[in-house]
């Protein structure tokens, strides 16, 4: 059997089975580029870090908040996950991650389901993340109504949050995105990538410097805010909270909630074994290298950067504040912005809300940018990769000539993401698409440690060809099984009991469970899950009607 560059399965050998010349990409990205790419996921989440995490209780635990605990739990367990791709890299350095490796290794049709539900989570969030783009620029700008001459401001914010406004100020950013992605080579885009986070952060800790210089007191905070947030006391805020389902305090689901939290907070280290293909030198080095780096960020982000903004601010004000904020309600502070850092800063001195309007712009926005670079990117190269096996038709994998990128494909995950920010300004709560994201990745969270147990059974020469270091027994057990199963245990239960087990009992006690499915984000995923199901026994039915074998071409090498 010969693949598109002419050689057979004898003639290239077992030591060169995902090796593909004929895809067209190029090996562009640098160690430095793939690093940040590795991380600028994270940074979009950690950039919201004080909204999403004031969602949880915030006991404290040996003087430390139950946050930090739940941190550093979830960092140590996904360190063993990140090595189970820095791993998969070694083995299939193909852009195309956990639909490459799933695929070969475990089932092609679970591999297909997995990269397309993979494409849809990162679609969502992509769209999730223009729209928080979007309204991080107006809740910034919100804050003039801290600064006597700021009227404009709040004018400009308000404007740029409502329907009209959020819609004509996303058309040019959406044709910056379509002009960079789609007519320009990989390494341009990677490398504006990597300055757009490298200036997130740089933003970031420079805010931070400010704040603890100026040694804020908590009374100052919460009296500013009440001038801004329509509530005549500090009560009255977390009342407002209280009466709408909040329940402050520890409990063993919440703690649950809050390591599930954090597992996809921890987003960022499997990013480079997406764009494996692409990678200058070893596909895996820049995987560990990215693991690391994503980790140490986020480790910073959730504890060193976030804790001093959180506890001046009061954590039972920021609860409710954020509470407020993630349900929708019209009474939250500044006019329907979260609590951020910028905010945060300028309730300690309003004087300095003319640094923390731009600090936060700089910060958040650029954060949330990074998250549609690396949303559109991994999108593109799973449905790539299911074009390049004829699981999808052949022009979603056509490389234009000059780029060297799908730029077919691309338009129309840029277009898929656009249209899911228009459903979020539109109405669609933000926190039923990023539960519909969370359920569409849940299967990459788990085939990785599968692919690896099965790895020696089901494909011995792939197994083969790892690094001895990585399959040497321990009591009997190859240290990356060990490593598989060290994660399987954190995950699985978690999944279990905080994912799966809420949705069973909410559809159960709903009196419509459509309604439940589809406000919830389950319906969408569901709905994504079965199209991914539909179009691969479609094609391997279509492909069989023209005397090709998909499930054998897997076993032996891929397909051009």
């Amino acid at each position: 059997m010969a693949d598109a560059s002419g050689k057979t399965a004898e003639s290239t050998g077992p030591k060169k089975t995902f090796l593909r010349d004929a895809t067209g990409l190029v090996k562009e990205i640098s160690l430095r580029n793939a690093v940040f790419f590795a991380v600028s996921s994270g940074i979009g989440i950690a950039a919201f870090s004080i909204s999403f995490v004031a969602l949880y209780p915030t006991n404290m635990i040996y003087g430390v908040p139950i946050f930090v605990w739940a941190l550093l739990i979830t960092a140590v367990t996904e360190f063993f996950f990140g090595l189970t791709y820095v791993f998969l890299a070694y083995i299939v350095p193909r852009s195309g991650g956990d639909y490459v490796a799933t695929t070969r290794i475990f089932s092609p049709a679970w591999g297909f389901i997995e990269g397309i539900t993979y494409a849809g989570a990162w679609l969502t969030a992509g769209g999730l993340n223009y729209w928080y783009m979007m309204t991080t620029m107006g809740d910034s700008l919100k804050l003039g109504a801290l600064m006597s001459n700021g009227s404009a401001l709040v004018s400009a914010g308000n404007w740029l949050t409502s329907t009209e406004g959020s819609l004509i100020v996303s058309i040019p950013f959406f044709l910056f995105f379509f002009f960079l992605f789609g007519f320009r080579q990989t390494k341009t885009y990677i490398t504006a990538n990597t300055i757009t986070i490298g200036l997130a952060i740089f933003a970031s800790v420079i805010l931070l410097f400010t704040f603890v210089a100026l040694s804020p007191s908590t009374s100052t905070i919460q009296a500013n805010l009440l001038k801004v947030s329509g509530f005549s006391s500090i009560q009255a805020l977390e009342n407002a909270a209280t009466a709408g389902g909040f329940s402050p305090g520890y409990t063993v689901s919440g703690f649950g909630a809050l390591l599930l939290f954090m597992v996809f907070a921890f987003l960022g280290y499997q990013n480079n074994f997406y764009i494996a293909g692409e990678i200058k030198g070893q596909a895996s080095k820049a995987t560990y290298y990215g693991a690391i780096a994503c980790i140490l960020v986020l480790v910073f982000y959730y504890s060193v950067y976030w804790i001093p903004f959180a506890y001046a601010g009061g954590y039972n004000v920021i609860n409710s504040w954020s509470y407020l904020f993630w349900t929708g309600s019209s009474s939250t502070p500044l006019g329907g912005s979260p609590p951020n850092s910028a905010a945060i800063l300028a309730l300690a001195d309003p004087s300095l809300a003319g640094v923390a309007i731009p600090l936060g712009i700089i910060s958040m926005t650029l954060a949330d940018i990074g998250i549609v670079y690396v949303a559109v990117t991994i999108a593109i190269r799973m449905i790539f990769a299911a074009s390049m096996d004829r699981l999808l038709p052949s022009w979603f994998g056509s490389i234009s000539s000059r780029t060297f990128t799908p730029v077919k494909t691309t338009i129309i995950v840029l277009a898929l993401v656009y249209l899911t920010y228009i459903a979020n300004i539109l109405g669609v709560n933000p926190a039923t698409t990023l539960y519909a994201s969370i359920l569409l990745a849940l299967p990459t969270y788990i085939f990785p440690s599968l692919n690896i147990l099965l790895m020696k059974r089901r494909r011995p020469e792939l197994w083969n060809m790892a690094p001895k270091s990585w399959i040497r027994k321990i009591a009997g057990i190859p240290a990356i099984s060990l490593v598989s199963v060290a994660w399987l245990i954190f995950a699985i239960p978690v999944f279990g009991i905080f994912v799966f087990y809420p949705i069973i009992t909410s559809a159960a006690s709903s009196s419509s469970v459509l309604s439940f499915a589809s406000s919830s984000g389950v319906l969408v995923s569901v709905v994504i899950f079965v199209l991914a199901a539909v179009i691969y026994y479609g094609a391997r039915t279509y492909n069989k009607s023209r005397g090709v074998d998909v499930e054998l071409l897997f076993k032996t090498i891929p397909p051009e």
